[in-house]
């Protein structure tokens, strides 16, 4: 038996896409090493979050303010070569003038930002974790929940189908009783479209939190095995012999 004591939205995505990634990351340890999206991603929310906390207490910080932001914090692990950073940095830069222009011409209600939700919902037995970008005050009173994205392809059914922001639904108002969530968005911060969707019903809820369950059950199970997909591109594990679905070769060296 594998004890959990709580859940993430990330790491139920693991297990879900490949539970033996999952085991080696979480319970045995390994690591997958810096990625450079992930440390675009990290700077990029550090600048996001200094725009939206300004806002919170009634002035948006000025762009500089913001490019001072994003340099201070900089994550700069994971870029194979310094022409590979340039260019991130090129991009993350975009995104912030981006989007101090798009808060610029219409200020958000900002409620919070970087809200850390730690507890239980109904129907899994162990606790939900999950950090929110952004929550903004709805004029009818009720809350929305937006999430900032970095990745390269977004579209309107992303924010349909995720069960992130259905999991972030479920935990805020768990979390918040007498609050509720009346509208959920994916924010693209390379082009600027925001993805709104309305609130997820309680049967989409109890479906999501349900297969969440079903990731407990097979993780206190012990229930691992490597599943292939096109994950496996990016997978470090494919290529050191820790992957039983991809076995190395004696003398294989691999260049990643």
């Amino acid at each position: 038996m594998t004890g959990l004591n709580r859940l993430s939205n990330s790491s139920a995505s693991t297990y879900l896409e490949c539970s033996w990634r999952w085991k080696l990351t979480r319970l045995d340890g390994l690591s997958e090493g810096e990625r450079s999206y992930f440390s675009l991603g990290r700077s990029v929310h550090f600048a996001c979050e200094h725009l939206g906390v300004g806002l919170m207490k009634g002035q948006l910080p000025s762009l500089e303010s913001a490019m001072g932001a994003l340099n201070e914090r900089w994550v700069r692990g994971g870029f194979r070569t310094q022409e590979e950073e340039y260019k991130a940095y090129d991009e993350a830069v975009a995104m912030v003038k981006r989007l101090h222009g798009q808060l610029e011409a219409a200020p958000p209600a900002i409620a919070a930002v970087e809200v850390e939700l730690f507890g239980g919902v109904d129907g899994l037995s162990v606790p939900l974790h999950g950090v929110i970008d952004r929550v903004d005050r709805l004029p009818d009173g009720r809350v929305g929940i937006l999430d900032y994205k970095t990745s390269k392809q977004l579209g309107p059914s992303d924010a349909e189908k995720s069960d992130q922001l259905t999991v972030y639904q479920a935990l805020y108002e768990a979390s918040h009783p007498g609050e509720k969530v009346g509208l959920l968005s994916l924010h693209s911060l390379r082009t600027g479209r925001v993805y709104d969707v309305p609130p997820r019903t309680p049967e989409r809820v109890r479906a999501v939190i349900d297969t969440y369950q079903s990731v407990v059950n097979g993780i206190a199970a012990g229930e691992f095995a490597p599943s292939t997909g096109n994950w496996c591109s990016r997978c470090t594990f494919r290529y050191d012999g820790n992957c039983p679905a991809y076995p190395v070769e004696p003398g294989f060296v691999a260049l990643i």
